[in-house]
């Protein structure tokens, strides 16, 4: 039987792309993620939250988005000796369900920093630990950051699989995500497993290989404008596309010279990504 083959450009940059938006508490990152019902109908977007406040963005609530939260329940608090988490297991049922699903267009993850969190809980759980140092001298206390890394990879390549024809119908994905500075002992990893000075909020190794797992890596500026006659500053907020020295961002294609930030909106992003692999065609 001959391998079944389809050309290159039948898979569309923009058709379902999987988006993370990268910056510090505040900064928009919700917002702009509620700017995809202007691409996609409304009723068509999926918001999995996290937690409970997540829906009370001003956007998720002003278009009304189908919820699902997953919160973690109360059975993980490790001070009390409760080692039963479920928010990750949670989280993956709802992605995996949403292999077969045929309603949803778009999907919210919001936010993959706490995912990353409720992965990290179920790691430490079977050992019946809070944090590896209570390990001491009994175990490997590297054991929890392997788990943790393999269980992101997972939920990582589940969530891919949505904007891919094995998904029943094929969606955008759009996952805020708080970043941290690399640590110490990972600085001899710059330029070879990550770039720049900000990385994923993740525990572990995998925070340096998050970003190989997603179309668009894409970062939330607070830019300071100056009005030239009244010398007044204002603020305004800005999607950054194009990396510097501190972010790498992650765009398919090759941006038209100049381009760095955008207005902050899901179809703006499009259009750039849509113009950029036009220019490295």
């Amino acid at each position: 039987m001959p391998i079944e083959t389809k050309k290159a450009r039948d898979v569309s940059p923009t058709e379902a792309m999987l988006t993370m938006i990268l910056g510090p508490q505040g900064m928009g990152k919700s917002t702009l993620c509620s700017t995809v019902a202007e691409v996609v109908d409304p009723d068509e977007v999926l918001l999995i939250a996290a937690l409970p406040r997540e829906a009370k963005t001003a956007g998720y609530q002003y278009y009304n988005f189908d919820t699902v939260f997953v919160e973690e329940s109360v059975d993980w608090a490790p001070e009390s000796k409760k080692y039963s988490p479920d928010g990750y297991d949670k989280v993956m049922k709802v992605v995996k369900e949403l292999a077969t699903d045929e309603k949803y267009r778009a999907v919210i993850i919001d936010n993959g920093t706490e995912v990353a969190e409720y992965a990290w809980h179920a790691s430490l759980a079977p050992l019946r630990i809070g944090d590896p140092g209570e390990l001491g001298s009994s175990g490997n206390r590297y054991t929890p950051y392997t788990s943790i890394r393999e269980k992101m990879e997972r939920f990582m390549t589940h969530v891919s699989r949505l904007t891919s024809d094995s998904c029943a119908r094929k969606k955008h994905v759009l996952i805020p995500w708080h970043p941290q500075k690399p640590s110490e002992d990972e600085l001899e990893n710059k330029g070879v497993e990550y770039v720049g000075t900000e990385v994923p909020m993740v525990r572990g190794s995998f925070r340096r290989r998050a970003g190989a797992k997603i179309d668009t890596v894409v970062y939330m500026r607070r830019e300071s404008k100056v009005d030239k006659k009244s010398l007044k500053s204002t603020m305004e907020w800005k999607l950054q596309v194009a990396s510097d020295m501190d972010r790498h961002c992650k765009i398919p294609g090759l941006l038209d010279p100049g381009v760095k930030l955008i207005e902050p909106k899901f179809s703006e992003l499009l259009k750039i990504v849509e113009r950029s692999v036009q220019n490295d065609t």
